[in-house]
């Protein structure tokens, strides 16, 4: 009976803690409750089994014995019940850990000359212990010893007793700890608006702070919160902050910083490789009491491109006579703006000259408005002339390359007609581990691309082509499947002590599809009509630009647990966004025509890794330029 009062007292004063510590509560209302594993052992079973066989002569050890872990964790449930307790679990935050035994207790009477206890007690020491966690060893969080009580349950109870709240000890403990932190959460933030080829433009500092589940700062000045980047991205590299107050190791793949201050950690960002705008997204780790927070750094580095255009005032001269070429070279922001890059060296050269002139030539700095005028005198014993303008950012891998021609003509030649593209490619590789390997290990990877670009347009020398009308449609699919499965598992079963191997082990699998449509940026399509009167060989380009994929991906993830037999499902979207640039040219097509008034003919050009092809069509009629 008096065991019964101080159950239902107990359960009375955990209901008032409740109550009061409901606003403490609230506030951890982000953080995922802490879980401790529970286990005990027996000193000396023999003496234990025997002095408890007296107790309850009725009952067997195994009955007892489950009933003393049974109570265990009842006390502990009615102590904290804010706080998962599992018996003998794995991935827990925090052991309990008891050991039960006989003590002599009572006054000291002497017997044959010899001290002994006045009767014997129930002995009962157990311990709190955050478990290793993030590479850092466990601290103890509180010790209780019983060894008083001739009743094992009364021991239970009042060994857990003692420590007051346990859940109380663990909150206290992890705000006065905050390393490692429960549920840490990275925050970044990025110096500049975005990086370039440009040497001057090339790095960026990126600043990363870590808070745990409550929306504290996260940091140690002597053990410091180690946050994970990769030393290499798509096209950049991640070193530590010169100067910035931090520890850090770097490795031949890994950049490891340590928070050590309230400001937090800062990487820098240095852009590597690439001349097109776009982002460079990737992530970084941190570790926490309750596993390891993996993030996409977010925003991405924004990355400023370069761009190189080359374009004659007239394509088409008559020889003797001259043209201007203009070079044009700028900048492309993330946000499209395009902003001209004045006082950089551009090398021009000149291909087909004979008795012609191509002014300048060579390295030749571009001005305020990040453009180079150049002269060609045309020969009368040439073609033409090719000009060729090339540029690499100072100490950058990547070069640019554009090229535009001037052809000598003996009269004008004007051409109305239409350039149709139809481009069909698809893709499929397969991957499969060696079936003597133990486990399976396969991926898949298929792409499915299907385009058509179609224009009218007025070809006139010595003046852009006219877009009297142009269309395009288009759709993009890209699929990646993987799948792996161990070749076994460890798994616990009921009965059996240890762990049992399984064969086959956990698989997981994941699908991710890409899917996009042809969106117009600055849709342009181009064409170019040249013949040779003497021998009615035609030279023929055409292309298009200013096209983007945009759509989205889907990600679906699947990991079947052998050990319980369950298996999960995650699904992850995007939002639409822009995919890649989708551009292509002809190159110059050589055909030959009976009738000097009609060039029209088609070619298919296959790519070698993938099935399909794309196919250039064209149909131009001569017209008389006044039209």
């Amino acid at each position: 009976m008096a065991k019964t009062w101080q159950r239902v007292f107990s359960l009375f004063s955990v209901v008032l803690l409740t109550l009061a510590l409901s606003g403490a509560h609230a506030q951890e209302s982000g953080c995922a409750r802490p879980r401790v594993s529970v286990s005990g052992t027996v000193v000396d079973e023999a003496d234990v089994q025997e002095y408890l066989k007296g107790r309850y002569p009725h009952r067997s050890w195994e009955s007892l014995w489950q009933e003393i872990r049974t109570v265990v964790l009842e006390e502990l449930r009615e102590n904290s019940p804010q706080i998962d307790f599992v018996e003998d679990g794995s991935g827990c935050d925090y052991s309990f850990s008891y050991t039960l035994g006989l003590i002599a207790a009572g006054e000291d009477i002497e017997v044959a000359g010899v001290l002994e206890g006045e009767h014997t007690a129930v002995f009962m020491s157990s311990k709190l212990v955050q478990n290793n966690a993030c590479g850092f060893p466990g601290s103890v969080l509180g010790v209780s010893v019983v060894q008083d009580d001739p009743d094992v349950f009364r021991t239970i109870e009042q060994n857990i007793d003692r420590y007051g709240s346990l859940e109380t000890r663990i909150l206290e403990y992890e705000r006065t700890h905050r390393v490692p932190p429960r549920g840490p959460v990275m925050e970044f933030a990025l110096e500049k608006p975005y990086v370039s080829p440009k040497l001057d433009e090339r790095e960026m500092d990126i600043r990363v702070r870590v808070e745990n589940c409550r929306g504290e700062p996260v940091f140690d000045p002597y053990h410091g919160q180690v946050v994970i980047f990769p030393r290499r991205t798509e096209r950049g590299e991640l070193r530590p902050t010169k100067g910035f107050p931090q520890d850090f190791v770097v490795t031949e793949n890994l950049v490891l910083l340590e928070i050590t201050g309230e400001e937090g950690g800062s990487i820098t960002y240095t852009l590597r490789e690439g001349l097109e705008p776009g982002f460079d997204l990737f992530q970084a780790k941190t570790c926490g009491i309750d596993g390891i927070r993996t993030q996409d750094v977010l925003p991405p580095v924004p990355i400023a491109g370069v761009a190189l255009e080359v374009e004659p005032e007239e394509a088409y001269i008559a020889p003797g006579a001259s043209t201007a070429v203009e070079v044009r070279l700028f900048q492309v922001t993330p946000d499209g703006a395009r902003v001209p890059l004045e006082g950089e060296v551009v090398t021009v050269e000149a291909n087909g000259l004979v008795d012609g002139s191509l002014k300048p030539q060579g390295k030749v700095r571009t001005d305020a408005r990040g453009r180079i005028q150049l002269m060609y005198q045309a020969g009368v014993q040439e073609e033409g002339v090719e000009v060729v303008a090339r540029y690499r950012p100072e100490g950058y891998p990547d070069a640019l390359e554009e090229r535009t021609s001037v052809a000598l003509v003996e009269e004008p030649a004007c051409w109305r007609g239409t350039v149709d593209i139809t481009v069909d490619l698809s893709f499929r590789e397969t991957k499969k581990s060696d079936s003597a390997e133990c486990g399976r290990d396969e991926s898949e990877l298929a792409t499915e691309l299907h385009a058509h670009v179609w224009g009218e347009l007025l070809l006139r020398p010595g003046q852009p082509e006219t877009i009297l009308s142009q269309d395009f449609s288009g759709t993009y699919e890209m699929t990646i499947k993987t799948f792996r499965e161990s070749c076994v598992t460890t798994c616990r079963r009921k009965g059996v002590r240890g762990e049992v191997p399984v064969r086959p082990g956990s698989w997981e699998s994941s699908e991710t599809r890409v899917r996009g449509t042809l969106s117009d940026r600055d849709f342009r399509i181009s064409a170019s009509v040249v013949v040779d009167r003497k021998t009615g060989q035609y030279r023929f380009s055409c292309g298009f630009r200013g096209l983007i994929w945009r759509g989205f991906s889907e990600v679906l993830g699947r990991y079947h647990d052998v050990c319980t037999g369950e298996t999960r499902e995650t699904r992850t979207a995007s939002l639409e966004t822009e995919l890649d640039r989708f551009e292509m040219s002809s190159g110059e097509i050589q055909e030959v025509t009976p009738n000097l008034n009609v060039v029209k003919g088609e070619k298919v050009v296959e790519y070698p890794l993938s099935t399909g092809a794309v196919k250039y069509t064209w149909d131009f009629q001569r017209i008389p330029c006044g039209e």
